[in-house]
């Protein structure tokens, strides 16, 4: 964002440029300022100071009126209006957090007689010495020195600290003989970038049995300062190369933001067979696409992937694939899979259906549905994890259980849903394998970022548009949704004071950074009577960026599962989609035109 921000400003200098250089005609024999004869300024660069004020003066004729604004939250002048010639004093405000823009503009608008005169004045930003960031101190996973690893294994390591609040990415290097060093200096995603988020693995990546790996991090910032390599890591592999079993269940990543409390994402599978378990085979590897998706590609989970525990629980299947269907949700299915927990896909339309029914729906079972239930594989789930990893009980709207369920269904086909259970406040998210490449909007990573990171952890609505009036009971389910803190999203109502978001809109930060929020009609499968906060975001289509709101929603729930409260300023200081400027993410460049919807979140019945 911030790149577009200084292109625009570049744009309408060269506006203001043209317009001085035609009044540049004057009596005094030209006017150095670029601005009009009669109102002017007297100069048209300053250097702005924390502890001073800079000032310049307003050279005007006495009838002249003008006003002075500016787009920047670093900067405050006085006066901001007036009448003939004034002396404008200007202070820098520290914003608490480095920034990449180093000058901001002030531009004056005014009226000589009849005439609109318009000059502008650039305030060079005071910048404090960049300071290197640390390099991590703490190996998440493996612990350092910890035997018996798993071959098909993941790094993760503590958030370094910088002392200039910069955001970070990372070098990663392991070796055996701390010698000869095999550096990563990429993500998933993007081979030329640093690792965004304290975590990295490699879906197709087994390590040597029995062997002892040394392992390192260094950080770095978006300055180009580099911290010195973190202390030396070690870990021993498991001498087994045995297989997953079923209901095996392994801890991918626990939380590292200092807390024993963390929101938990369980992630399973359905029409996983035996050979598919197997160290490195199709269940490592697309569990681990599906959790490094969520982390590596997205914001905020890049971020605040410390806040996160993760469990792996293999489930193994007689057959592979799932259940067909078609014709809607309660037809029999066309083919029947013996899997593990009898998920079902609908393959009838664009918009897929799949997962499971709750055996406290009306007349389950269904015909033709193998009869099994969403809280079969709950009930396998929970006694499978370590005791206290889960709880089922059932639980007040103020105080929410704290984990998800993606279940990942072994067939290459596009569709997910989210189920949400109104007694016990978990969703359960289900995934197709879809071979669609990552980044594709329709891609099995960008499928499993809308529904687990979206609706399952995040809460949120979705934001698809058709040509149709939300009705009033959708309208009253939305309201009972935000009730709860859910559906931040989304607002009923048109009213920038009113809506779910209304703090971004008097925020200091507001002009610079988060413009692009507002009031866009149409979410939920309408487009008249509801709107969403950005005009295009990972709701809309599966991108991988969230809405400024959306993030703020995630970040919130985030930190109440680790019993922490919400700061603005932390918010913003480490929502670094602010600055993002790529114009393959960011929301009014890409109009939605995908015209694939997946389901909106089904609420599973109570119980009876």
């Amino acid at each position: 964002m911030e790149t577009k921000f200084i292109t625009f400003f570049a744009a309408v200098s060269l506006m203001f440029t043209a317009l001085a250089s035609c009044s540049s005609n004057n009596d005094d024999g030209g006017d150095d300022s670029g601005g009009n004869p009669g109102l002017r300024v007297d100069q048209t660069e300053i250097t702005g100071s924390l502890t001073q004020a800079a000032t310049f003066k307003i050279i005007a004729d006495a009838n002249a009126t003008w006003e002075l604004k500016s787009f920047s939250h670093r900067i405050n002048f006085t006066p901001t209006s007036g009448t003939g010639p004034a002396t404008i004093s200007v202070t820098c405000i520290d914003p608490g957090y480095r920034e990449v823009a180093d000058q901001v503009r002030i531009y004056l608008t005014g009226k000589l007689g009849t005439q609109n005169v318009s000059s502008q004045i650039l305030v060079n930003l005071p910048q404090p010495d960049n300071k290197a960031p640390n390099a991590p101190t703490k190996a998440v996973y493996p612990e350092n020195g910890a035997t018996d690893v798993q071959l098909n294994l993941r790094f993760a390591w503590n958030e370094a600290v910088d002392p200039d609040g910069d955001k970070l990415t990372y070098i990663l290097e392991y070796s055996t003989d701390q010698q000869n060093w095999t550096k990563i200096t990429r993500d998933t995603k993007n081979i030329t970038e640093g690792i965004k988020s304290t975590g990295y693995a490699e879906d197709s990546k087994c390590f040597s049995p029995g062997t002892t790996y040394y392992w390192r991090v260094t950080s770095w910032d978006m300055f180009g300062a580099q911290s010195e390599p973190s202390k030396i890591f070690s870990f021993t592999t498991t001498e087994s190369t045995d297989s997953w079993k079923d209901g095996e269940a392994r801890l991918y990543q626990n939380n590292a933001n200092g807390s024993e409390q963390a929101f938990t994402l369980i992630v399973t599978g359905d029409g996983f067979i035996a050979s598919d378990m197997a160290p490195g085979g199709t269940w490592d590897q697309l569990s681990t696409r599906a959790i490094e998706g969520l982390f590596n590609y997205v914001e905020p989970y890049k971020t605040y992937r410390q806040y996160l525990r993760v469990w792996r629980v293999a489930a193994i299947s007689n057959e592979s694939g799932c259940s067909r269907k078609t014709g809607g949700t309660k037809t029999p299915c066309h083919t029947l899979r013996d899997t593990k927990f009898g998920t079902m896909l609908d393959d009838g339309g664009s918009s897929a259906w799949c997962g499971l029914y709750s055996k406290y729906e009306k007349g389950f079972p269904f015909e033709g549905q193998p009869g099994k239930s969403l809280e079969d594989m709950v009930d396998f789930l929970y006694k499978s994890l370590p005791a206290g990893t889960i709880d089922l009980s059932e639980k007040s709207a103020d105080d929410p259980q704290q984990f998800a369920i993606l279940c990942i269904i072994n067939e290459p086909h596009y569709g997910g849903l989210v189920n949400y259970d109104p007694d016990c406040k978990y969703t359960m998210g289900f995934a197709c394998a879809s071979p669609t490449p990552a980044g594709s909007m329709q891609g099995f990573e960008n499928v499993v970022v809308h529904e687990i990171g979206g609706h399952a952890i995040g809460h949120l609505a979705d934001c698809y548009t058709r040509n149709s009036t939300i009705s009033a009971a959708k309208i009253q389910a939305t309201l009972d949704w935000q009730k709860l803190g859910w559906y931040q999203n989304v607002s009923v109502v048109n009213n920038k004071t009113a809506c779910p978001w209304n703090f971004f809109f008097n925020a200091p930060e507001y002009d610079m950074y988060y413009s692009c929020v507002g009031m866009f009609e149409g979410a939920r499968s309408h487009n008249k009577g509801i709107w969403r906060s950005e005009q295009i975001s990972c709701m809309n289509d599966n991108r991988f960026y969230f809405d400024a709101p959306s993030r703020y929603s995630i970040v919130k729930q985030l930190k109440a599962a680790a019993g922490e409260e919400m700061v603005w300023s932390e918010f913003v200081n480490r929502d670094y989609d602010r600055l993002n400027a790529n114009t393959g993410t960011r929301s009014t460049f890409i109009p939605y035109n995908t015209g694939i919807d997946l389901p909106e979140p089904v609420l599973i019945p109570k119980k009876r």
